[in-house]
């Protein structure tokens, strides 16, 4: 953190920093970011300290968020008078700096009430301390290799082109003849997963290898503003990898840390930290948070943003005014380039999905929406645009109506969400899905009539069936499995708590029986 930085800290904050400060930041360096980052990243600290002492905007953050009014049950009123924040222990305390020099690292908060407790005599103290905490507390996994500098040299290649696959196959086959098979298995096995539709041997062949091949991805050096964790979850759970940070055996997707204190501040690090981002890193996608209206024209402006293929955004229903995230993306040239959007929000209207309707998603290959509820006439929108059926992979909830005949050539992967169960017997009496290898039902009820309505679906074989939350019974499940399209399964799940006896008994005489290769019935264990 350089002078200016710190400077600016002390404008921004109405603040004069402790000379202490300045002297340990500089002393110290990558060492004390390092010791910070790990504890506060790693899922089994117990004590952690977020990442602010080498990024100026996200200190503060969160010392204003501190002193507003939300925050007013953690820490006594007026405590920024006599303290500035330096970490967090996770339960509700913050480290602290004196400002009137006094010597000591302080912990106020929840437990601590209105009476500051002195945890350290120093803050060089607590940085040792900070540090002696890593080697025991932290997975050798979490910290992230430095590659040497053929490897660097491999990377710079693929960050050139992250959608080069080629790229990142032949890097794993340098990586296998030089001791390291576990990861060179993985980068090959996501490949297969991620570049292309599920096909009934190698599909399941490369989920397997994930699982079994050694290697569990570290968390990515990412730029400050950005964050990135690697989602450890079973891939087979991951059926529509919204949340899964990894692509092709690398990151692809990074969030947004909303460092900044004001519009204008969140709209400059927005467009400055991307470049960063994008030239340094495979990541090409962002997950910004629900701050995102504010800074999104400057974000979706920037030059960098044209390189963007993925976004994962989210916005509260506001009457129905179009969504100004989504206004800002589809009148931007970062709509041109994407090929996977993911929508997080509690509903959307008429104007909002009309604005999606109409960009130009050019590439646009997945779409995932987890909205809660459906307007009908927004899926009827959304379903006439010329981008919808060219999608490759589709998750998202249906309503009621009338639902004219669909066709999907190239769809090789289907989530559908119900609230109700009139729109699964509309949806497949007028869906054509001749490509499709990968389904998920969730929700609405499989009775016997709803059973073989979806039994008589129009698709090509399946490699993989999931239902979850629908009650179904063991009747309507040999309905289901008779489907010629489910004569080949290779993965088959159910997430109901019914009569798991019954229901696997079922799958046993089924004639998918003998050729499953992972059958789950039940709830998935925790």
């Amino acid at each position: 953190m350089t002078a200016t930085q710190l400077a600016s800290i002390e404008q921004r904050l109405s603040v004069r920093l402790p000379a202490e400060f300045g002297t340990v930041l500089a002393e110290h360096g990558q060492r004390l970011q390092d010791a910070t980052y790990e504890l506060g990243w790693s899922k089994k600290a117990k004590y952690f300290v977020d990442q602010i002492f080498l990024a100026p905007d996200q200190f503060v953050r969160v010392n204003m968020a501190e002193r507003s009014v939300e925050a007013t049950g953690r820490l006594y009123p007026g405590w920024e008078k006599s303290f500035v924040l330096v970490g967090s222990n996770g339960a509700g305390d913050f480290y602290a700096l004196r400002l009137d020099e006094t010597p000591g690292v302080w912990l106020i908060g929840t437990r601590c009430g209105d009476t500051p407790t002195r945890t350290q005599e120093s803050l060089s103290g607590y940085v040792d301390w900070l540090y002696g905490q890593k080697p025991s507390r932290v997975n050798e996994w979490d910290i992230p290799p430095t590659p040497s500098a053929t490897e660097q040299a491999f990377l710079s290649h693929i960050i050139a082109d992250p959608a080069d696959t080629l790229r990142r196959l032949v890097f794993a086959d340098w990586l296998e003849e030089n001791g390291q098979g576990p990861r060179a298995a993985y980068i090959r096995a996501r490949c297969t997963i991620d570049d292309g539709p599920p096909e009934f041997g190698s599909y399941v062949d490369a989920l397997e290898q994930v699982k079994t091949c050694g290697y569990t991805p570290p968390r990515a050096s990412v730029p400050p503003g950005f964050s990135f964790d690697v989602d450890n979850s079973d891939l087979l759970v991951l059926f529509g990898g919204s949340h899964d940070g990894m692509e092709c055996g690398l990151p692809s997707l990074a969030e947004v840390e909303p460092e900044a204190v004001d519009e204008a501040d969140s709209a400059r690090l927005a467009g400055l930290r991307l470049a960063d981002l994008v030239e340094t890193t495979s990541i090409r996608g962002l997950k910004p948070g629900r701050d995102l209206p504010n800074y999104a024209g400057t974000l979706f402006a920037s030059p960098a943003a044209k390189k963007l293929t993925r976004l994962s955004i989210e916005w509260e229903t506001d009457g129905d005014a179009v969504c100004p995230t989504v206004a800002a993306l589809v009148g931007s040239p970062v709509a041109r380039n994407l090929v996977r959007l993911g929508l997080r929000n509690n509903g959307m209207g008429g104007a909002t999905a009309a604005a999606l309707a109409g960009a130009a998603f050019d590439r646009l290959r997945v779409f995932e929406d987890s909205g809660h509820s459906r307007d009908p006439s927004a899926y009827h929108l959304l379903r006439a645009a010329p981008w919808f059926g060219r999608l490759e992979r589709l998750m998202m909830p249906l309503p009621a109506g009338d639902f004219a005949p669909l066709a999907f050539p190239n769809l090789h992967t289907l989530g559908l969400m119900f609230n109700t169960n009139a729109p699964l017997e509309q949806f497949v009496e007028n869906a054509e899905l001749p490509a499709v290898r990968r389904l998920l039902i969730r929700g609405g009820l499989l009775d016997g009539k709803r059973a073989e309505c979806l039994a008589g679906l129009r698709c090509g074989e399946l490699v993989e069936l999931r239902i979850l939350g629908t009650g179904i019974r063991s009747a309507h499940l040999k309905v289901i499995l008779a489907a010629p399209w489910a004569r080949r399964l290779k993965i088959f799940r159910i997430g109901d708590n019914g009569s798991l006896a019954a229901l696997n008994k079922v799958v046993d005489k089924s004639p998918c029986g003998l050729t499953l290769r992972v059958r789950q019935v039940g709830s998935p264990p925790r």
